[in-house]
């Protein structure tokens, strides 16, 4: 029953997986049997489900360096599942910045695999892709972010829109230095003129966090760049996220001589 209690509550202790995870590694690297590369996939998966799903960092950013070349697996299935995987230990480890080094070097694969045909596959790689920047950050992902919101997929775009708003509601804007997201200015002024309506609204929750930082000449110095036919449309929408000034109070007028207090009386 105490055990039954301290799964419910999350108390268990992260356990040392290591080993398992050294045994998983070799067949994930030196087997040339996809069979025994899936049977790797499913060690992984056994030591992080007999550990409760919490573990130390202890191997983790291997395990991830093995897991890596499986996204280029000609089987969708097992690429599916190697992401899947991924997720797992990146939810499983304790603390969770012992996930950080493994999933940055993974983000930039997963990041592309957003837009894949393979919808079980799309959503595991949108779930890794969404924990690094939770784990590493948005700031130190942005370059990648920014290359990949230049794709033409309907789904990554979405998928990307969707992950930009969630970094910034969630406080990760405030990681950027003054003018620190310049980069992301032109990809989600693109967004404006998206034809996936969820996607344009996406970008312009977002772009009210970029003009804060950035400031409004840079960002109309990047319209001009757009066609005239998407300037109109861009324009609008810049209107409504551009924060409003306070007006400014009136100087005080100045009193005259009439308007004065009258001196005090002179000291006996």
């Amino acid at each position: 029953a105490g055990a039954v209690a301290a799964a419910v509550d999350g108390d268990f202790p992260p356990e040392d997986v290591s080993a398992a995870l050294a045994a998983a590694i070799k067949q994930l690297n030196d087997a040339k049997d996809w069979k025994i590369r899936a049977k790797g996939l499913r060690t992984i998966e056994d030591a992080v489900n007999g550990a409760s799903r919490t573990i130390t960092p202890a191997g983790v950013t291997d395990a991830f360096k093995a897991l890596k070349p499986r996204l280029e697996e000609p089987n969708k299935n097992l690429v599916a599942d190697a992401l899947r995987v991924m997720s797992l230990l990146a939810e499983a480890v304790v603390p969770a910045t012992g996930a950080r080094a493994g999933l940055r070097g993974v983000f930039q694969s997963t990041v592309l695999m957003m837009g894949d045909q393979k919808p079980a596959l799309r959503d595991e790689a949108v779930k890794v892709s969404n924990k690094a920047v939770e784990v590493v950050g948005f700031e130190p992902l942005c370059g990648i972010i920014v290359k990949a919101m230049a794709t033409d997929n309907q789904a990554s775009r979405l998928a990307l829109a969707e992950m930009v708003l969630a970094a910034f509601r969630a406080g990760q804007h405030a990681a950027f230095p003054p003018r620190g997201m310049q980069p992301l200015v032109q990809p989600l002024l693109k967004m404006f003129v998206d034809r996936n309506t969820t996607v344009r609204s996406l970008a312009e929750a977002s772009f009210s966090y970029v003009l804060s930082n950035v400031g409004f000449d840079i960002v109309a110095r990047a319209v001009t760049s757009f066609k005239p036919a998407d300037q109109n449309i861009i324009g609008p929408v810049l209107d409504r996220v551009r924060p409003i000034e306070e007006p400014v109070a009136p100087a005080p007028a100045r009193l005259d001589r009439t308007d004065m207090p009258p001196p005090p009386p002179p000291q006996q």
